[in-house]
């Protein structure tokens, strides 16, 4: 990561607003990657080493006899197993407290919308996360530009509440945003809006590491970063349910300890 002036900002992104940046932070390896794509890609790597993919499978809870994890029930039998990971997402608290576990996991959900770039423009800048605006936005293929907020999200409630259209109101404050810092979006147009959820802790980190009963492994929380972090997170998690700790990175600070003991 490299620190920048106004001048540099002004070169990565064409026609950006720099009155109000004295300085910026940049990524020049950073990225982003098509998501359905990585999801697929992911899948046919674990069939390939031998994983049973079961979709359109509810698990309605996890089995501990003992004091020990046995197994996960579901709405198409049960599934025995002496490790069970929790990976619910927004349904992760949901999750855990059939194992007897208490997490602080809230479902959080977010909109992005999807505009059209003007003509004459092209997606050609970066990544931009605009604190000041509380925006981010990049480029979506050749003509689009994806855009977030990161204000006026939506937290709490039941992660199985039907998902709401994004409101009028939150498209035009995401256009007013943006355009804040490239003036030259006023001449784009609104393509689609989509919303999602994942689950959020209090301190925005992800919870990683077991919890209760012997082999349930909590990796959830991620509060949107899990997918940018799912390669190490998996590689984490894979040597820790096998040899006991994490060695590619050190893990233990995400434990769910960490908030009764004050550290989150």
């Amino acid at each position: 990561t490299q620190v920048v002036g106004p001048d540099d900002l002004a070169r990565l992104v064409p026609g950006v607003v720099t009155d109000d940046i004295v300085v910026a932070a940049y990524e020049p390896a950073s990225g982003y990657a098509d998501p359905s794509g990585t999801a697929a890609g992911f899948l046919a790597a674990a069939r390939r080493d031998g994983a049973r993919v079961i979709q359109g499978c509810r698990a309605t809870a996890v089995v501990v006899e003992g004091g020990a994890v046995v197994g996960v029930d579901t709405d198409k039998g049960r599934f025995s197993a002496p490790v069970v990971v929790d990976v619910a997402g927004a349904w992760a608290a949901e999750v855990a407290g059939t194992a007897g576990v208490e997490i602080p996991v809230q479902a959080w959900r977010h909109d992005t919308a999807y505009f059209g770039l003007p003509d004459g423009h092209a997606a050609d800048f970066p990544i931009v996360i605009d604190e000041a605006n509380q925006v981010y936005f990049r480029p979506e293929g050749h003509e689009t530009m994806l855009v977030g907020l990161e204000a006026g999200n939506e937290l709490g409630g039941s992660p199985d509440r039907p998902l709401a259209a994004a409101s009028a109101s939150t498209v035009e404050e995401m256009i007013s945003r943006v355009c804040a810092r490239v003036p030259w979006m006023e001449d784009g147009d609104l393509r689609t809006v989509h919303g999602g959820q994942d689950g959020i802790t209090p301190d925005q980190h992800a919870i990683l590491g077991p919890a209760g009963p012997d082999g349930f492994i909590l990796a959830c929380g991620f509060s949107g970063t899990g997918f940018k972090t799912a390669p190490a997170v998996g590689v984490c998690l894979a040597e820790l349910i096998l040899d006991g700790h994490a060695t590619t990175v050190d893990i233990s600070g995400y434990g769910l300890e960490r908030f009764a003991e004050g550290r989150s």
